[in-house]
């Protein structure tokens, strides 16, 4: 018999609220995205489609150019992916009431700071090692690749990470995150997620030792260490989200008034009479 195949996001969802999670992958009730989750599609194609450009804007580079310079162009190649994602899902912002320029303006300082990031970077290199072109390309590490897929029958997960950072000799794989960051550390359901792709990254035999939350919103990165009590931790939860899958029983719900006053579902959720004629729908 095969394993369930799980996504790190489930693992999130159940940590957030397990009946959450059982609304959804069991009752079928799934709600269109509120204007958070929209802004943070566009946000994540945004840095997909940067990442896929970086070759290119590297391999351009045919001498030695000031720092300003680097970060003017990137500032332009930036501006564009930007514009050009913004005005694709322009529909869907004005859905929700969001002016397309006013979201490009308030992103823009993130994509800015990235940037200039960027363009320190490979000025610093370049300082370095006198090399332009393809080759400058071949050896500046880290290489950045965006959406990547990954699965792992053994432990029965497949995903996608966001960023996967590739220094030629270990693999640091990103999960980039829009909205609030808590005041310590990384949420909860962040941290197992991440956790969950070095573990499929090193049962493919690459060398990984740590993962990063990125907080694009905040310009805020944490470094979360992969050891054996986060692998044995992480192994626990998979175990309790099969079995909530598999066992099909309504979960309490939380106690948690600010979880609840955000969720979607919220109505349909403290709706006994509803949620009782979904069960029987559903046989359960």
């Amino acid at each position: 018999m095969s394993i369930m195949m799980l996504s790190p996001t489930a693992i999130s969802s159940y940590l957030y609220c397990p009946r959450k999670l059982f609304l959804e992958r069991i009752l079928g009730l799934v709600k269109y995205p509120k204007d958070a989750m929209v802004k943070g599609t566009i946000k994540h194609g945004i840095f997909e489609d940067i990442n896929n450009k970086e070759k290119e804007i590297i391999s351009s580079i045919k001498e030695k150019l000031s720092q300003e310079r680097l970060l003017n162009i990137y500032r332009k190649e930036y501006s564009v992916i930007a514009r050009k994602k913004i005005l694709f899902h322009k529909k869907e912002l004005e859905k929700f009431n969001i002016d397309p320029l006013d979201f490009f303006i308030k992103f823009w300082k993130t994509l800015l700071d990235e940037a200039e990031t960027r363009a320190k970077t490979i000025y610093e290199f370049i300082e370095t090692n006198n090399i332009f072109g393809i080759e400058l390309w071949e050896k500046i590490t880290p290489k950045i690749i965006s959406e990547l897929r990954i699965s792992d029958e053994e432990l029965g997960v497949r995903g996608i990470i966001d960023e996967l950072r590739d220094y030629g000799n270990q693999y640091v794989p990103v999960e980039l995150k829009s909205g609030k960051s808590p005041e310590k550390g990384v949420w909860p359901g962040h941290k197992s997620q991440i956790a969950l792709y070095m573990m499929v990254l090193k049962n493919q035999g690459k060398f990984v030792k740590e993962g990063i939350i990125k907080y694009i919103d905040e310009k805020k990165e944490v470094t979360i260490q992969l050891n054996t009590l986060l692998e044995d931790e992480s192994k626990k939860q998979l175990l309790l989200v099969r079995n909530l899958l598999e066992e099909k029983k309504l979960p309490e719900r939380v106690d948690s008034f600010n979880k609840c006053s955000a969720c979607q579902l919220k109505e349909d959720c403290y709706n006994d009479k509803f949620i009782e004629d979904k069960l029987k729908e559903k046989k359960l």
